[in-house]
């Protein structure tokens, strides 16, 4: 699992899979969240929970929302080590015409890697990594469609459709 002295792995470089989201309003300022997500053709997957608060609303003497969002996540299924990540950040949006919100953000993540194979022994990690996060979402009705990268050490990319309640 260590290794892969001709830099080949047969899972290959294609890091897609599915993520399944949930996210709730507790009030009109306050979301709570969770996520599940796994390759189904590797053994390792991911679950995190995030509490998110709005700062400001976008109202008509007030152009853009603004929020902080708190989050962990922690790896699932390697038997060769645990990861941890807690992770902060601020974002900033404007909706449009009621149904299209552009957004921004900028954040940072506390992560703790620790090895637990007998067959190695790695030094355990701790690093800080920010990223910046800039998406889209458009919704109408109950439904909402949107696009997301993030840029860190690792970027990611994401499209979503959501129903929205």
């Amino acid at each position: 699992t260590f290794a892969h002295p001709d830099a080949y792995h047969e899972l290959g470089s294609d890091l897609s899979f599915p993520k399944a989201p949930l996210r709730v309003g507790v009030t009109d300022v306050l979301e709570v969240g969770a996520f599940y997500a796994a390759n189904p053709n590797a053994n390792y997957g991911w679950l995190g929970f995030d509490v998110k608060y709005g700062i400001l609303e976008q109202r008509a003497d007030m152009p853009v929302s603004l929020a902080v969002r708190g989050a962990y996540t922690k790896t699932l299924y390697v038997a060769d080590m645990n990861m941890h990540a807690v992770g902060v950040d601020v974002s900033i949006g404007r909706t449009f015409w009621n149904v299209l919100t552009p957004y921004l953000g900028v954040g940072s993540d506390a992560v703790l890697v620790r090895e637990t194979s007998d067959a190695v022994d790695l030094k355990t990690e701790a690093l800080v990594v920010p990223n910046a996060t800039a998406g889209f979402e458009v919704r109408y009705w109950h439904v909402a469609i949107g696009a997301e990268a993030r840029l860190s050490a690792v970027n990611s990319f994401q499209a979503q459709v959501s129903a929205v309640f």
